[in-house]
């Protein structure tokens, strides 16, 4: 059904912007909008957001009913004993979660600090790819961004900074590079006159 919806405001819409102006006006002259018909097709695309909205809600609502149905379920069968185990399990994975995020919260600020104080900067986009929640691993990556960054930099930097100079070998009748760069630029510093005294 909802798609039904989707499918026929979209067909609106293309009839709207298909239909030619109305009073024999060219095709090629855009159509003017008034006010009305502006807040009208407004409100037509606002009302398709809101329903959009408003359905995932319902899905998102729906589906925490049922995990939470699920799990009433499953403790009705339990004893208390069971239930209590169950609970504990429950907060155990939570707690480790927590632990988790922290060492990682903790491993970002400290590789934050050691690369920024070998003159490196990453975003966090970029050190969350080397940085895991334990320690070891992450003084490996970091060794290793310290060691490859500055030559992979300088390597770049080198490559940028690459020119080919001009042929030393002239043909014959040719001016050199040089004479000719000096020619010009005489040239240009005596408005162009060639003896200019």
């Amino acid at each position: 059904m909802e798609d039904e919806k989707n499918g026929n405001e979209q067909q609106e819409e293309q009839q709207e912007q298909q239909n030619p102006p109305a009073g024999g006006e060219d095709k090629e002259t855009p159509k003017t909008y008034t006010d009305e018909e502006v807040n009208a097709i407004v409100e037509k695309r606002l009302a398709r957001e809101r329903a959009k909205i408003e359905k995932a809600a319902r899905e998102q609502a729906e589906k925490d009913a049922k995990s939470e149905e699920d799990e009433a379920e499953r403790l009705k069968g339990m004893t208390e004993l069971q239930k209590a185990q169950y609970e504990a399990k429950k907060l155990k994975e939570e707690n480790d979660a927590l632990k988790s995020e922290q060492n990682l919260s903790k491993q970002m600020a400290v590789a934050r600090k050691e690369l920024s104080e070998a003159g490196i900067s990453l975003g966090d986009e970029l050190l969350s790819i080397f940085v895991s929640p334990e320690a070891e691993k992450t003084n490996e990556a970091l060794e290793s961004i310290k060691k490859l960054w500055p030559e992979a930099l300088n390597k770049a930097v080198q490559d940028a900074l690459k020119r080919t100079p001009p042929p030393a070998e002239k043909k014959p009748g040719e001016t050199s590079f040089g004479a000719t760069y000096a020619k010009n630029y005489s040239e240009k510093m005596n408005g162009g006159k060639k003896n200019a005294v």
